[in-house]
């Protein structure tokens, strides 16, 4: 997918020289994709990513797992919006810095080819020895500049590892630059992340543009990652009809493949109810089950992995 800005080009073919170990201290202060993604388990499922949650009757033991089809889509929604987020932010790494100061690193400022009279710069400033604050910004050629992102993190254990946060600045520039469409329908996102101890996390959470009709959780995505593989998502799901119109689901899977999803009923008849699946290590149902008077059970919930937390 095309990075959040559409000039992470120019940092590549931007001059670099020689990089020093202080460089390296700044630059890491940077979050990284992959150790934000949503890694799930493979799977040779033909289930479709796209419009999983069409089937009103329930689901029986054998069936494709709706839950884990629900819950990959999810996770390639979540990792392409890292991918728009940070694409830009990965790439920094690919040249050493254009102006040094003992607590800055200046990238910049470079001409962005794909908006005409403007150019754009990253500045990393470092408090101590392990607090860092960061920002990626855009101006008129020679004007002012505006945020686009905005970022702290604290170092822990290594250089690389910590906890930290970021803020997209949607609404202030998205008239102003280039950005991928679905963008457009944000005023805001904002992550934290802790890469410093397992199980690994990640909030996303957005300010949708009032009026939106983004085809993204309404609320944003909450990812955890095990050392061993193993990991769990939690995101708001929406369904046709009345009955069961938006789900909060929790879903969570051993890196053998076998997993579980709890989703609660938000928005519907059954608002306040709940939809219990369980699947199997080839991601067919071996648990299911709707808790309203009359709702479909299928399977012994005794069938379903043993995973914490749900």
């Amino acid at each position: 997918m095309r990075s959040l800005l559409l000039f992470s080009v120019l940092l590549l073919s931007a001059c670099g020289g020689n990089w020093s170990n202080a460089d390296l201290a700044f630059a890491n202060a940077l979050p990284r994709r992959d150790d934000l993604k949503s890694k799930l388990p493979s799977s040779s499922t033909s289930q479709p990513l796209e419009s999983v949650g069409t089937r009103r009757d329930g689901l029986v033991v054998g069936d494709p797992s709706g839950a884990w089809a629900q819950t990959r889509k999810a996770a390639t929604d979540y990792n392409g919006l890292l991918d728009l987020v940070l694409g830009v932010v990965d790439q920094v790494r690919a040249v050493a810095p254009t102006t040094r100061s003992t607590d800055s690193r200046t990238w910049g400022p470079f001409a962005d080819s794909n908006n005409p009279g403007r150019e754009v710069q990253v500045v990393i400033f470092r408090a101590d020895e392990v607090n860092f604050t960061w920002s990626i910004e855009s101006r008129p050629t020679n004007g002012e500049f505006i945020q686009i992102l905005t970022g702290n993190f604290v170092a822990t254990d290594t250089a690389r590892r910590g906890r930290g946060t970021f803020t997209v600045h949607v609404k202030d520039f998205r008239d102003v630059v280039k950005i991928a469409d679905q963008m457009k329908e944000l005023d805001q996102i904002d992550v934290g992340y802790v890469t410093d101890m397992f199980p690994k996390r990640v909030e996303m959470l957005f300010q949708v543009k009032p009026g939106s009709t983004l085809g993204i959780s309404s609320l944003g995505y909450t990812a955890r990652a095990k050392e061993d593989g193993s990991g769990a998502m939690r995101f708001v799901y929406t369904l046709p009809g009345a009955d069961v119109s938006e789900l909060e689901i929790n879903a969570a899977w051993k890196p053998t493949g076998e997993g579980k999803a709890l989703g609660v009923v938000t928005r519907g008849t059954y608002t306040g109810f709940n939809i219990t699946e369980c699947w199997g290590k080839s991601f067919t149902v071996v648990h299911y089950a709707e808790s309203w008077i009359g709702g479909v059970v299928s399977g012994p919930a005794g069938d379903c992995a043993v995973i914490d937390g749900l």
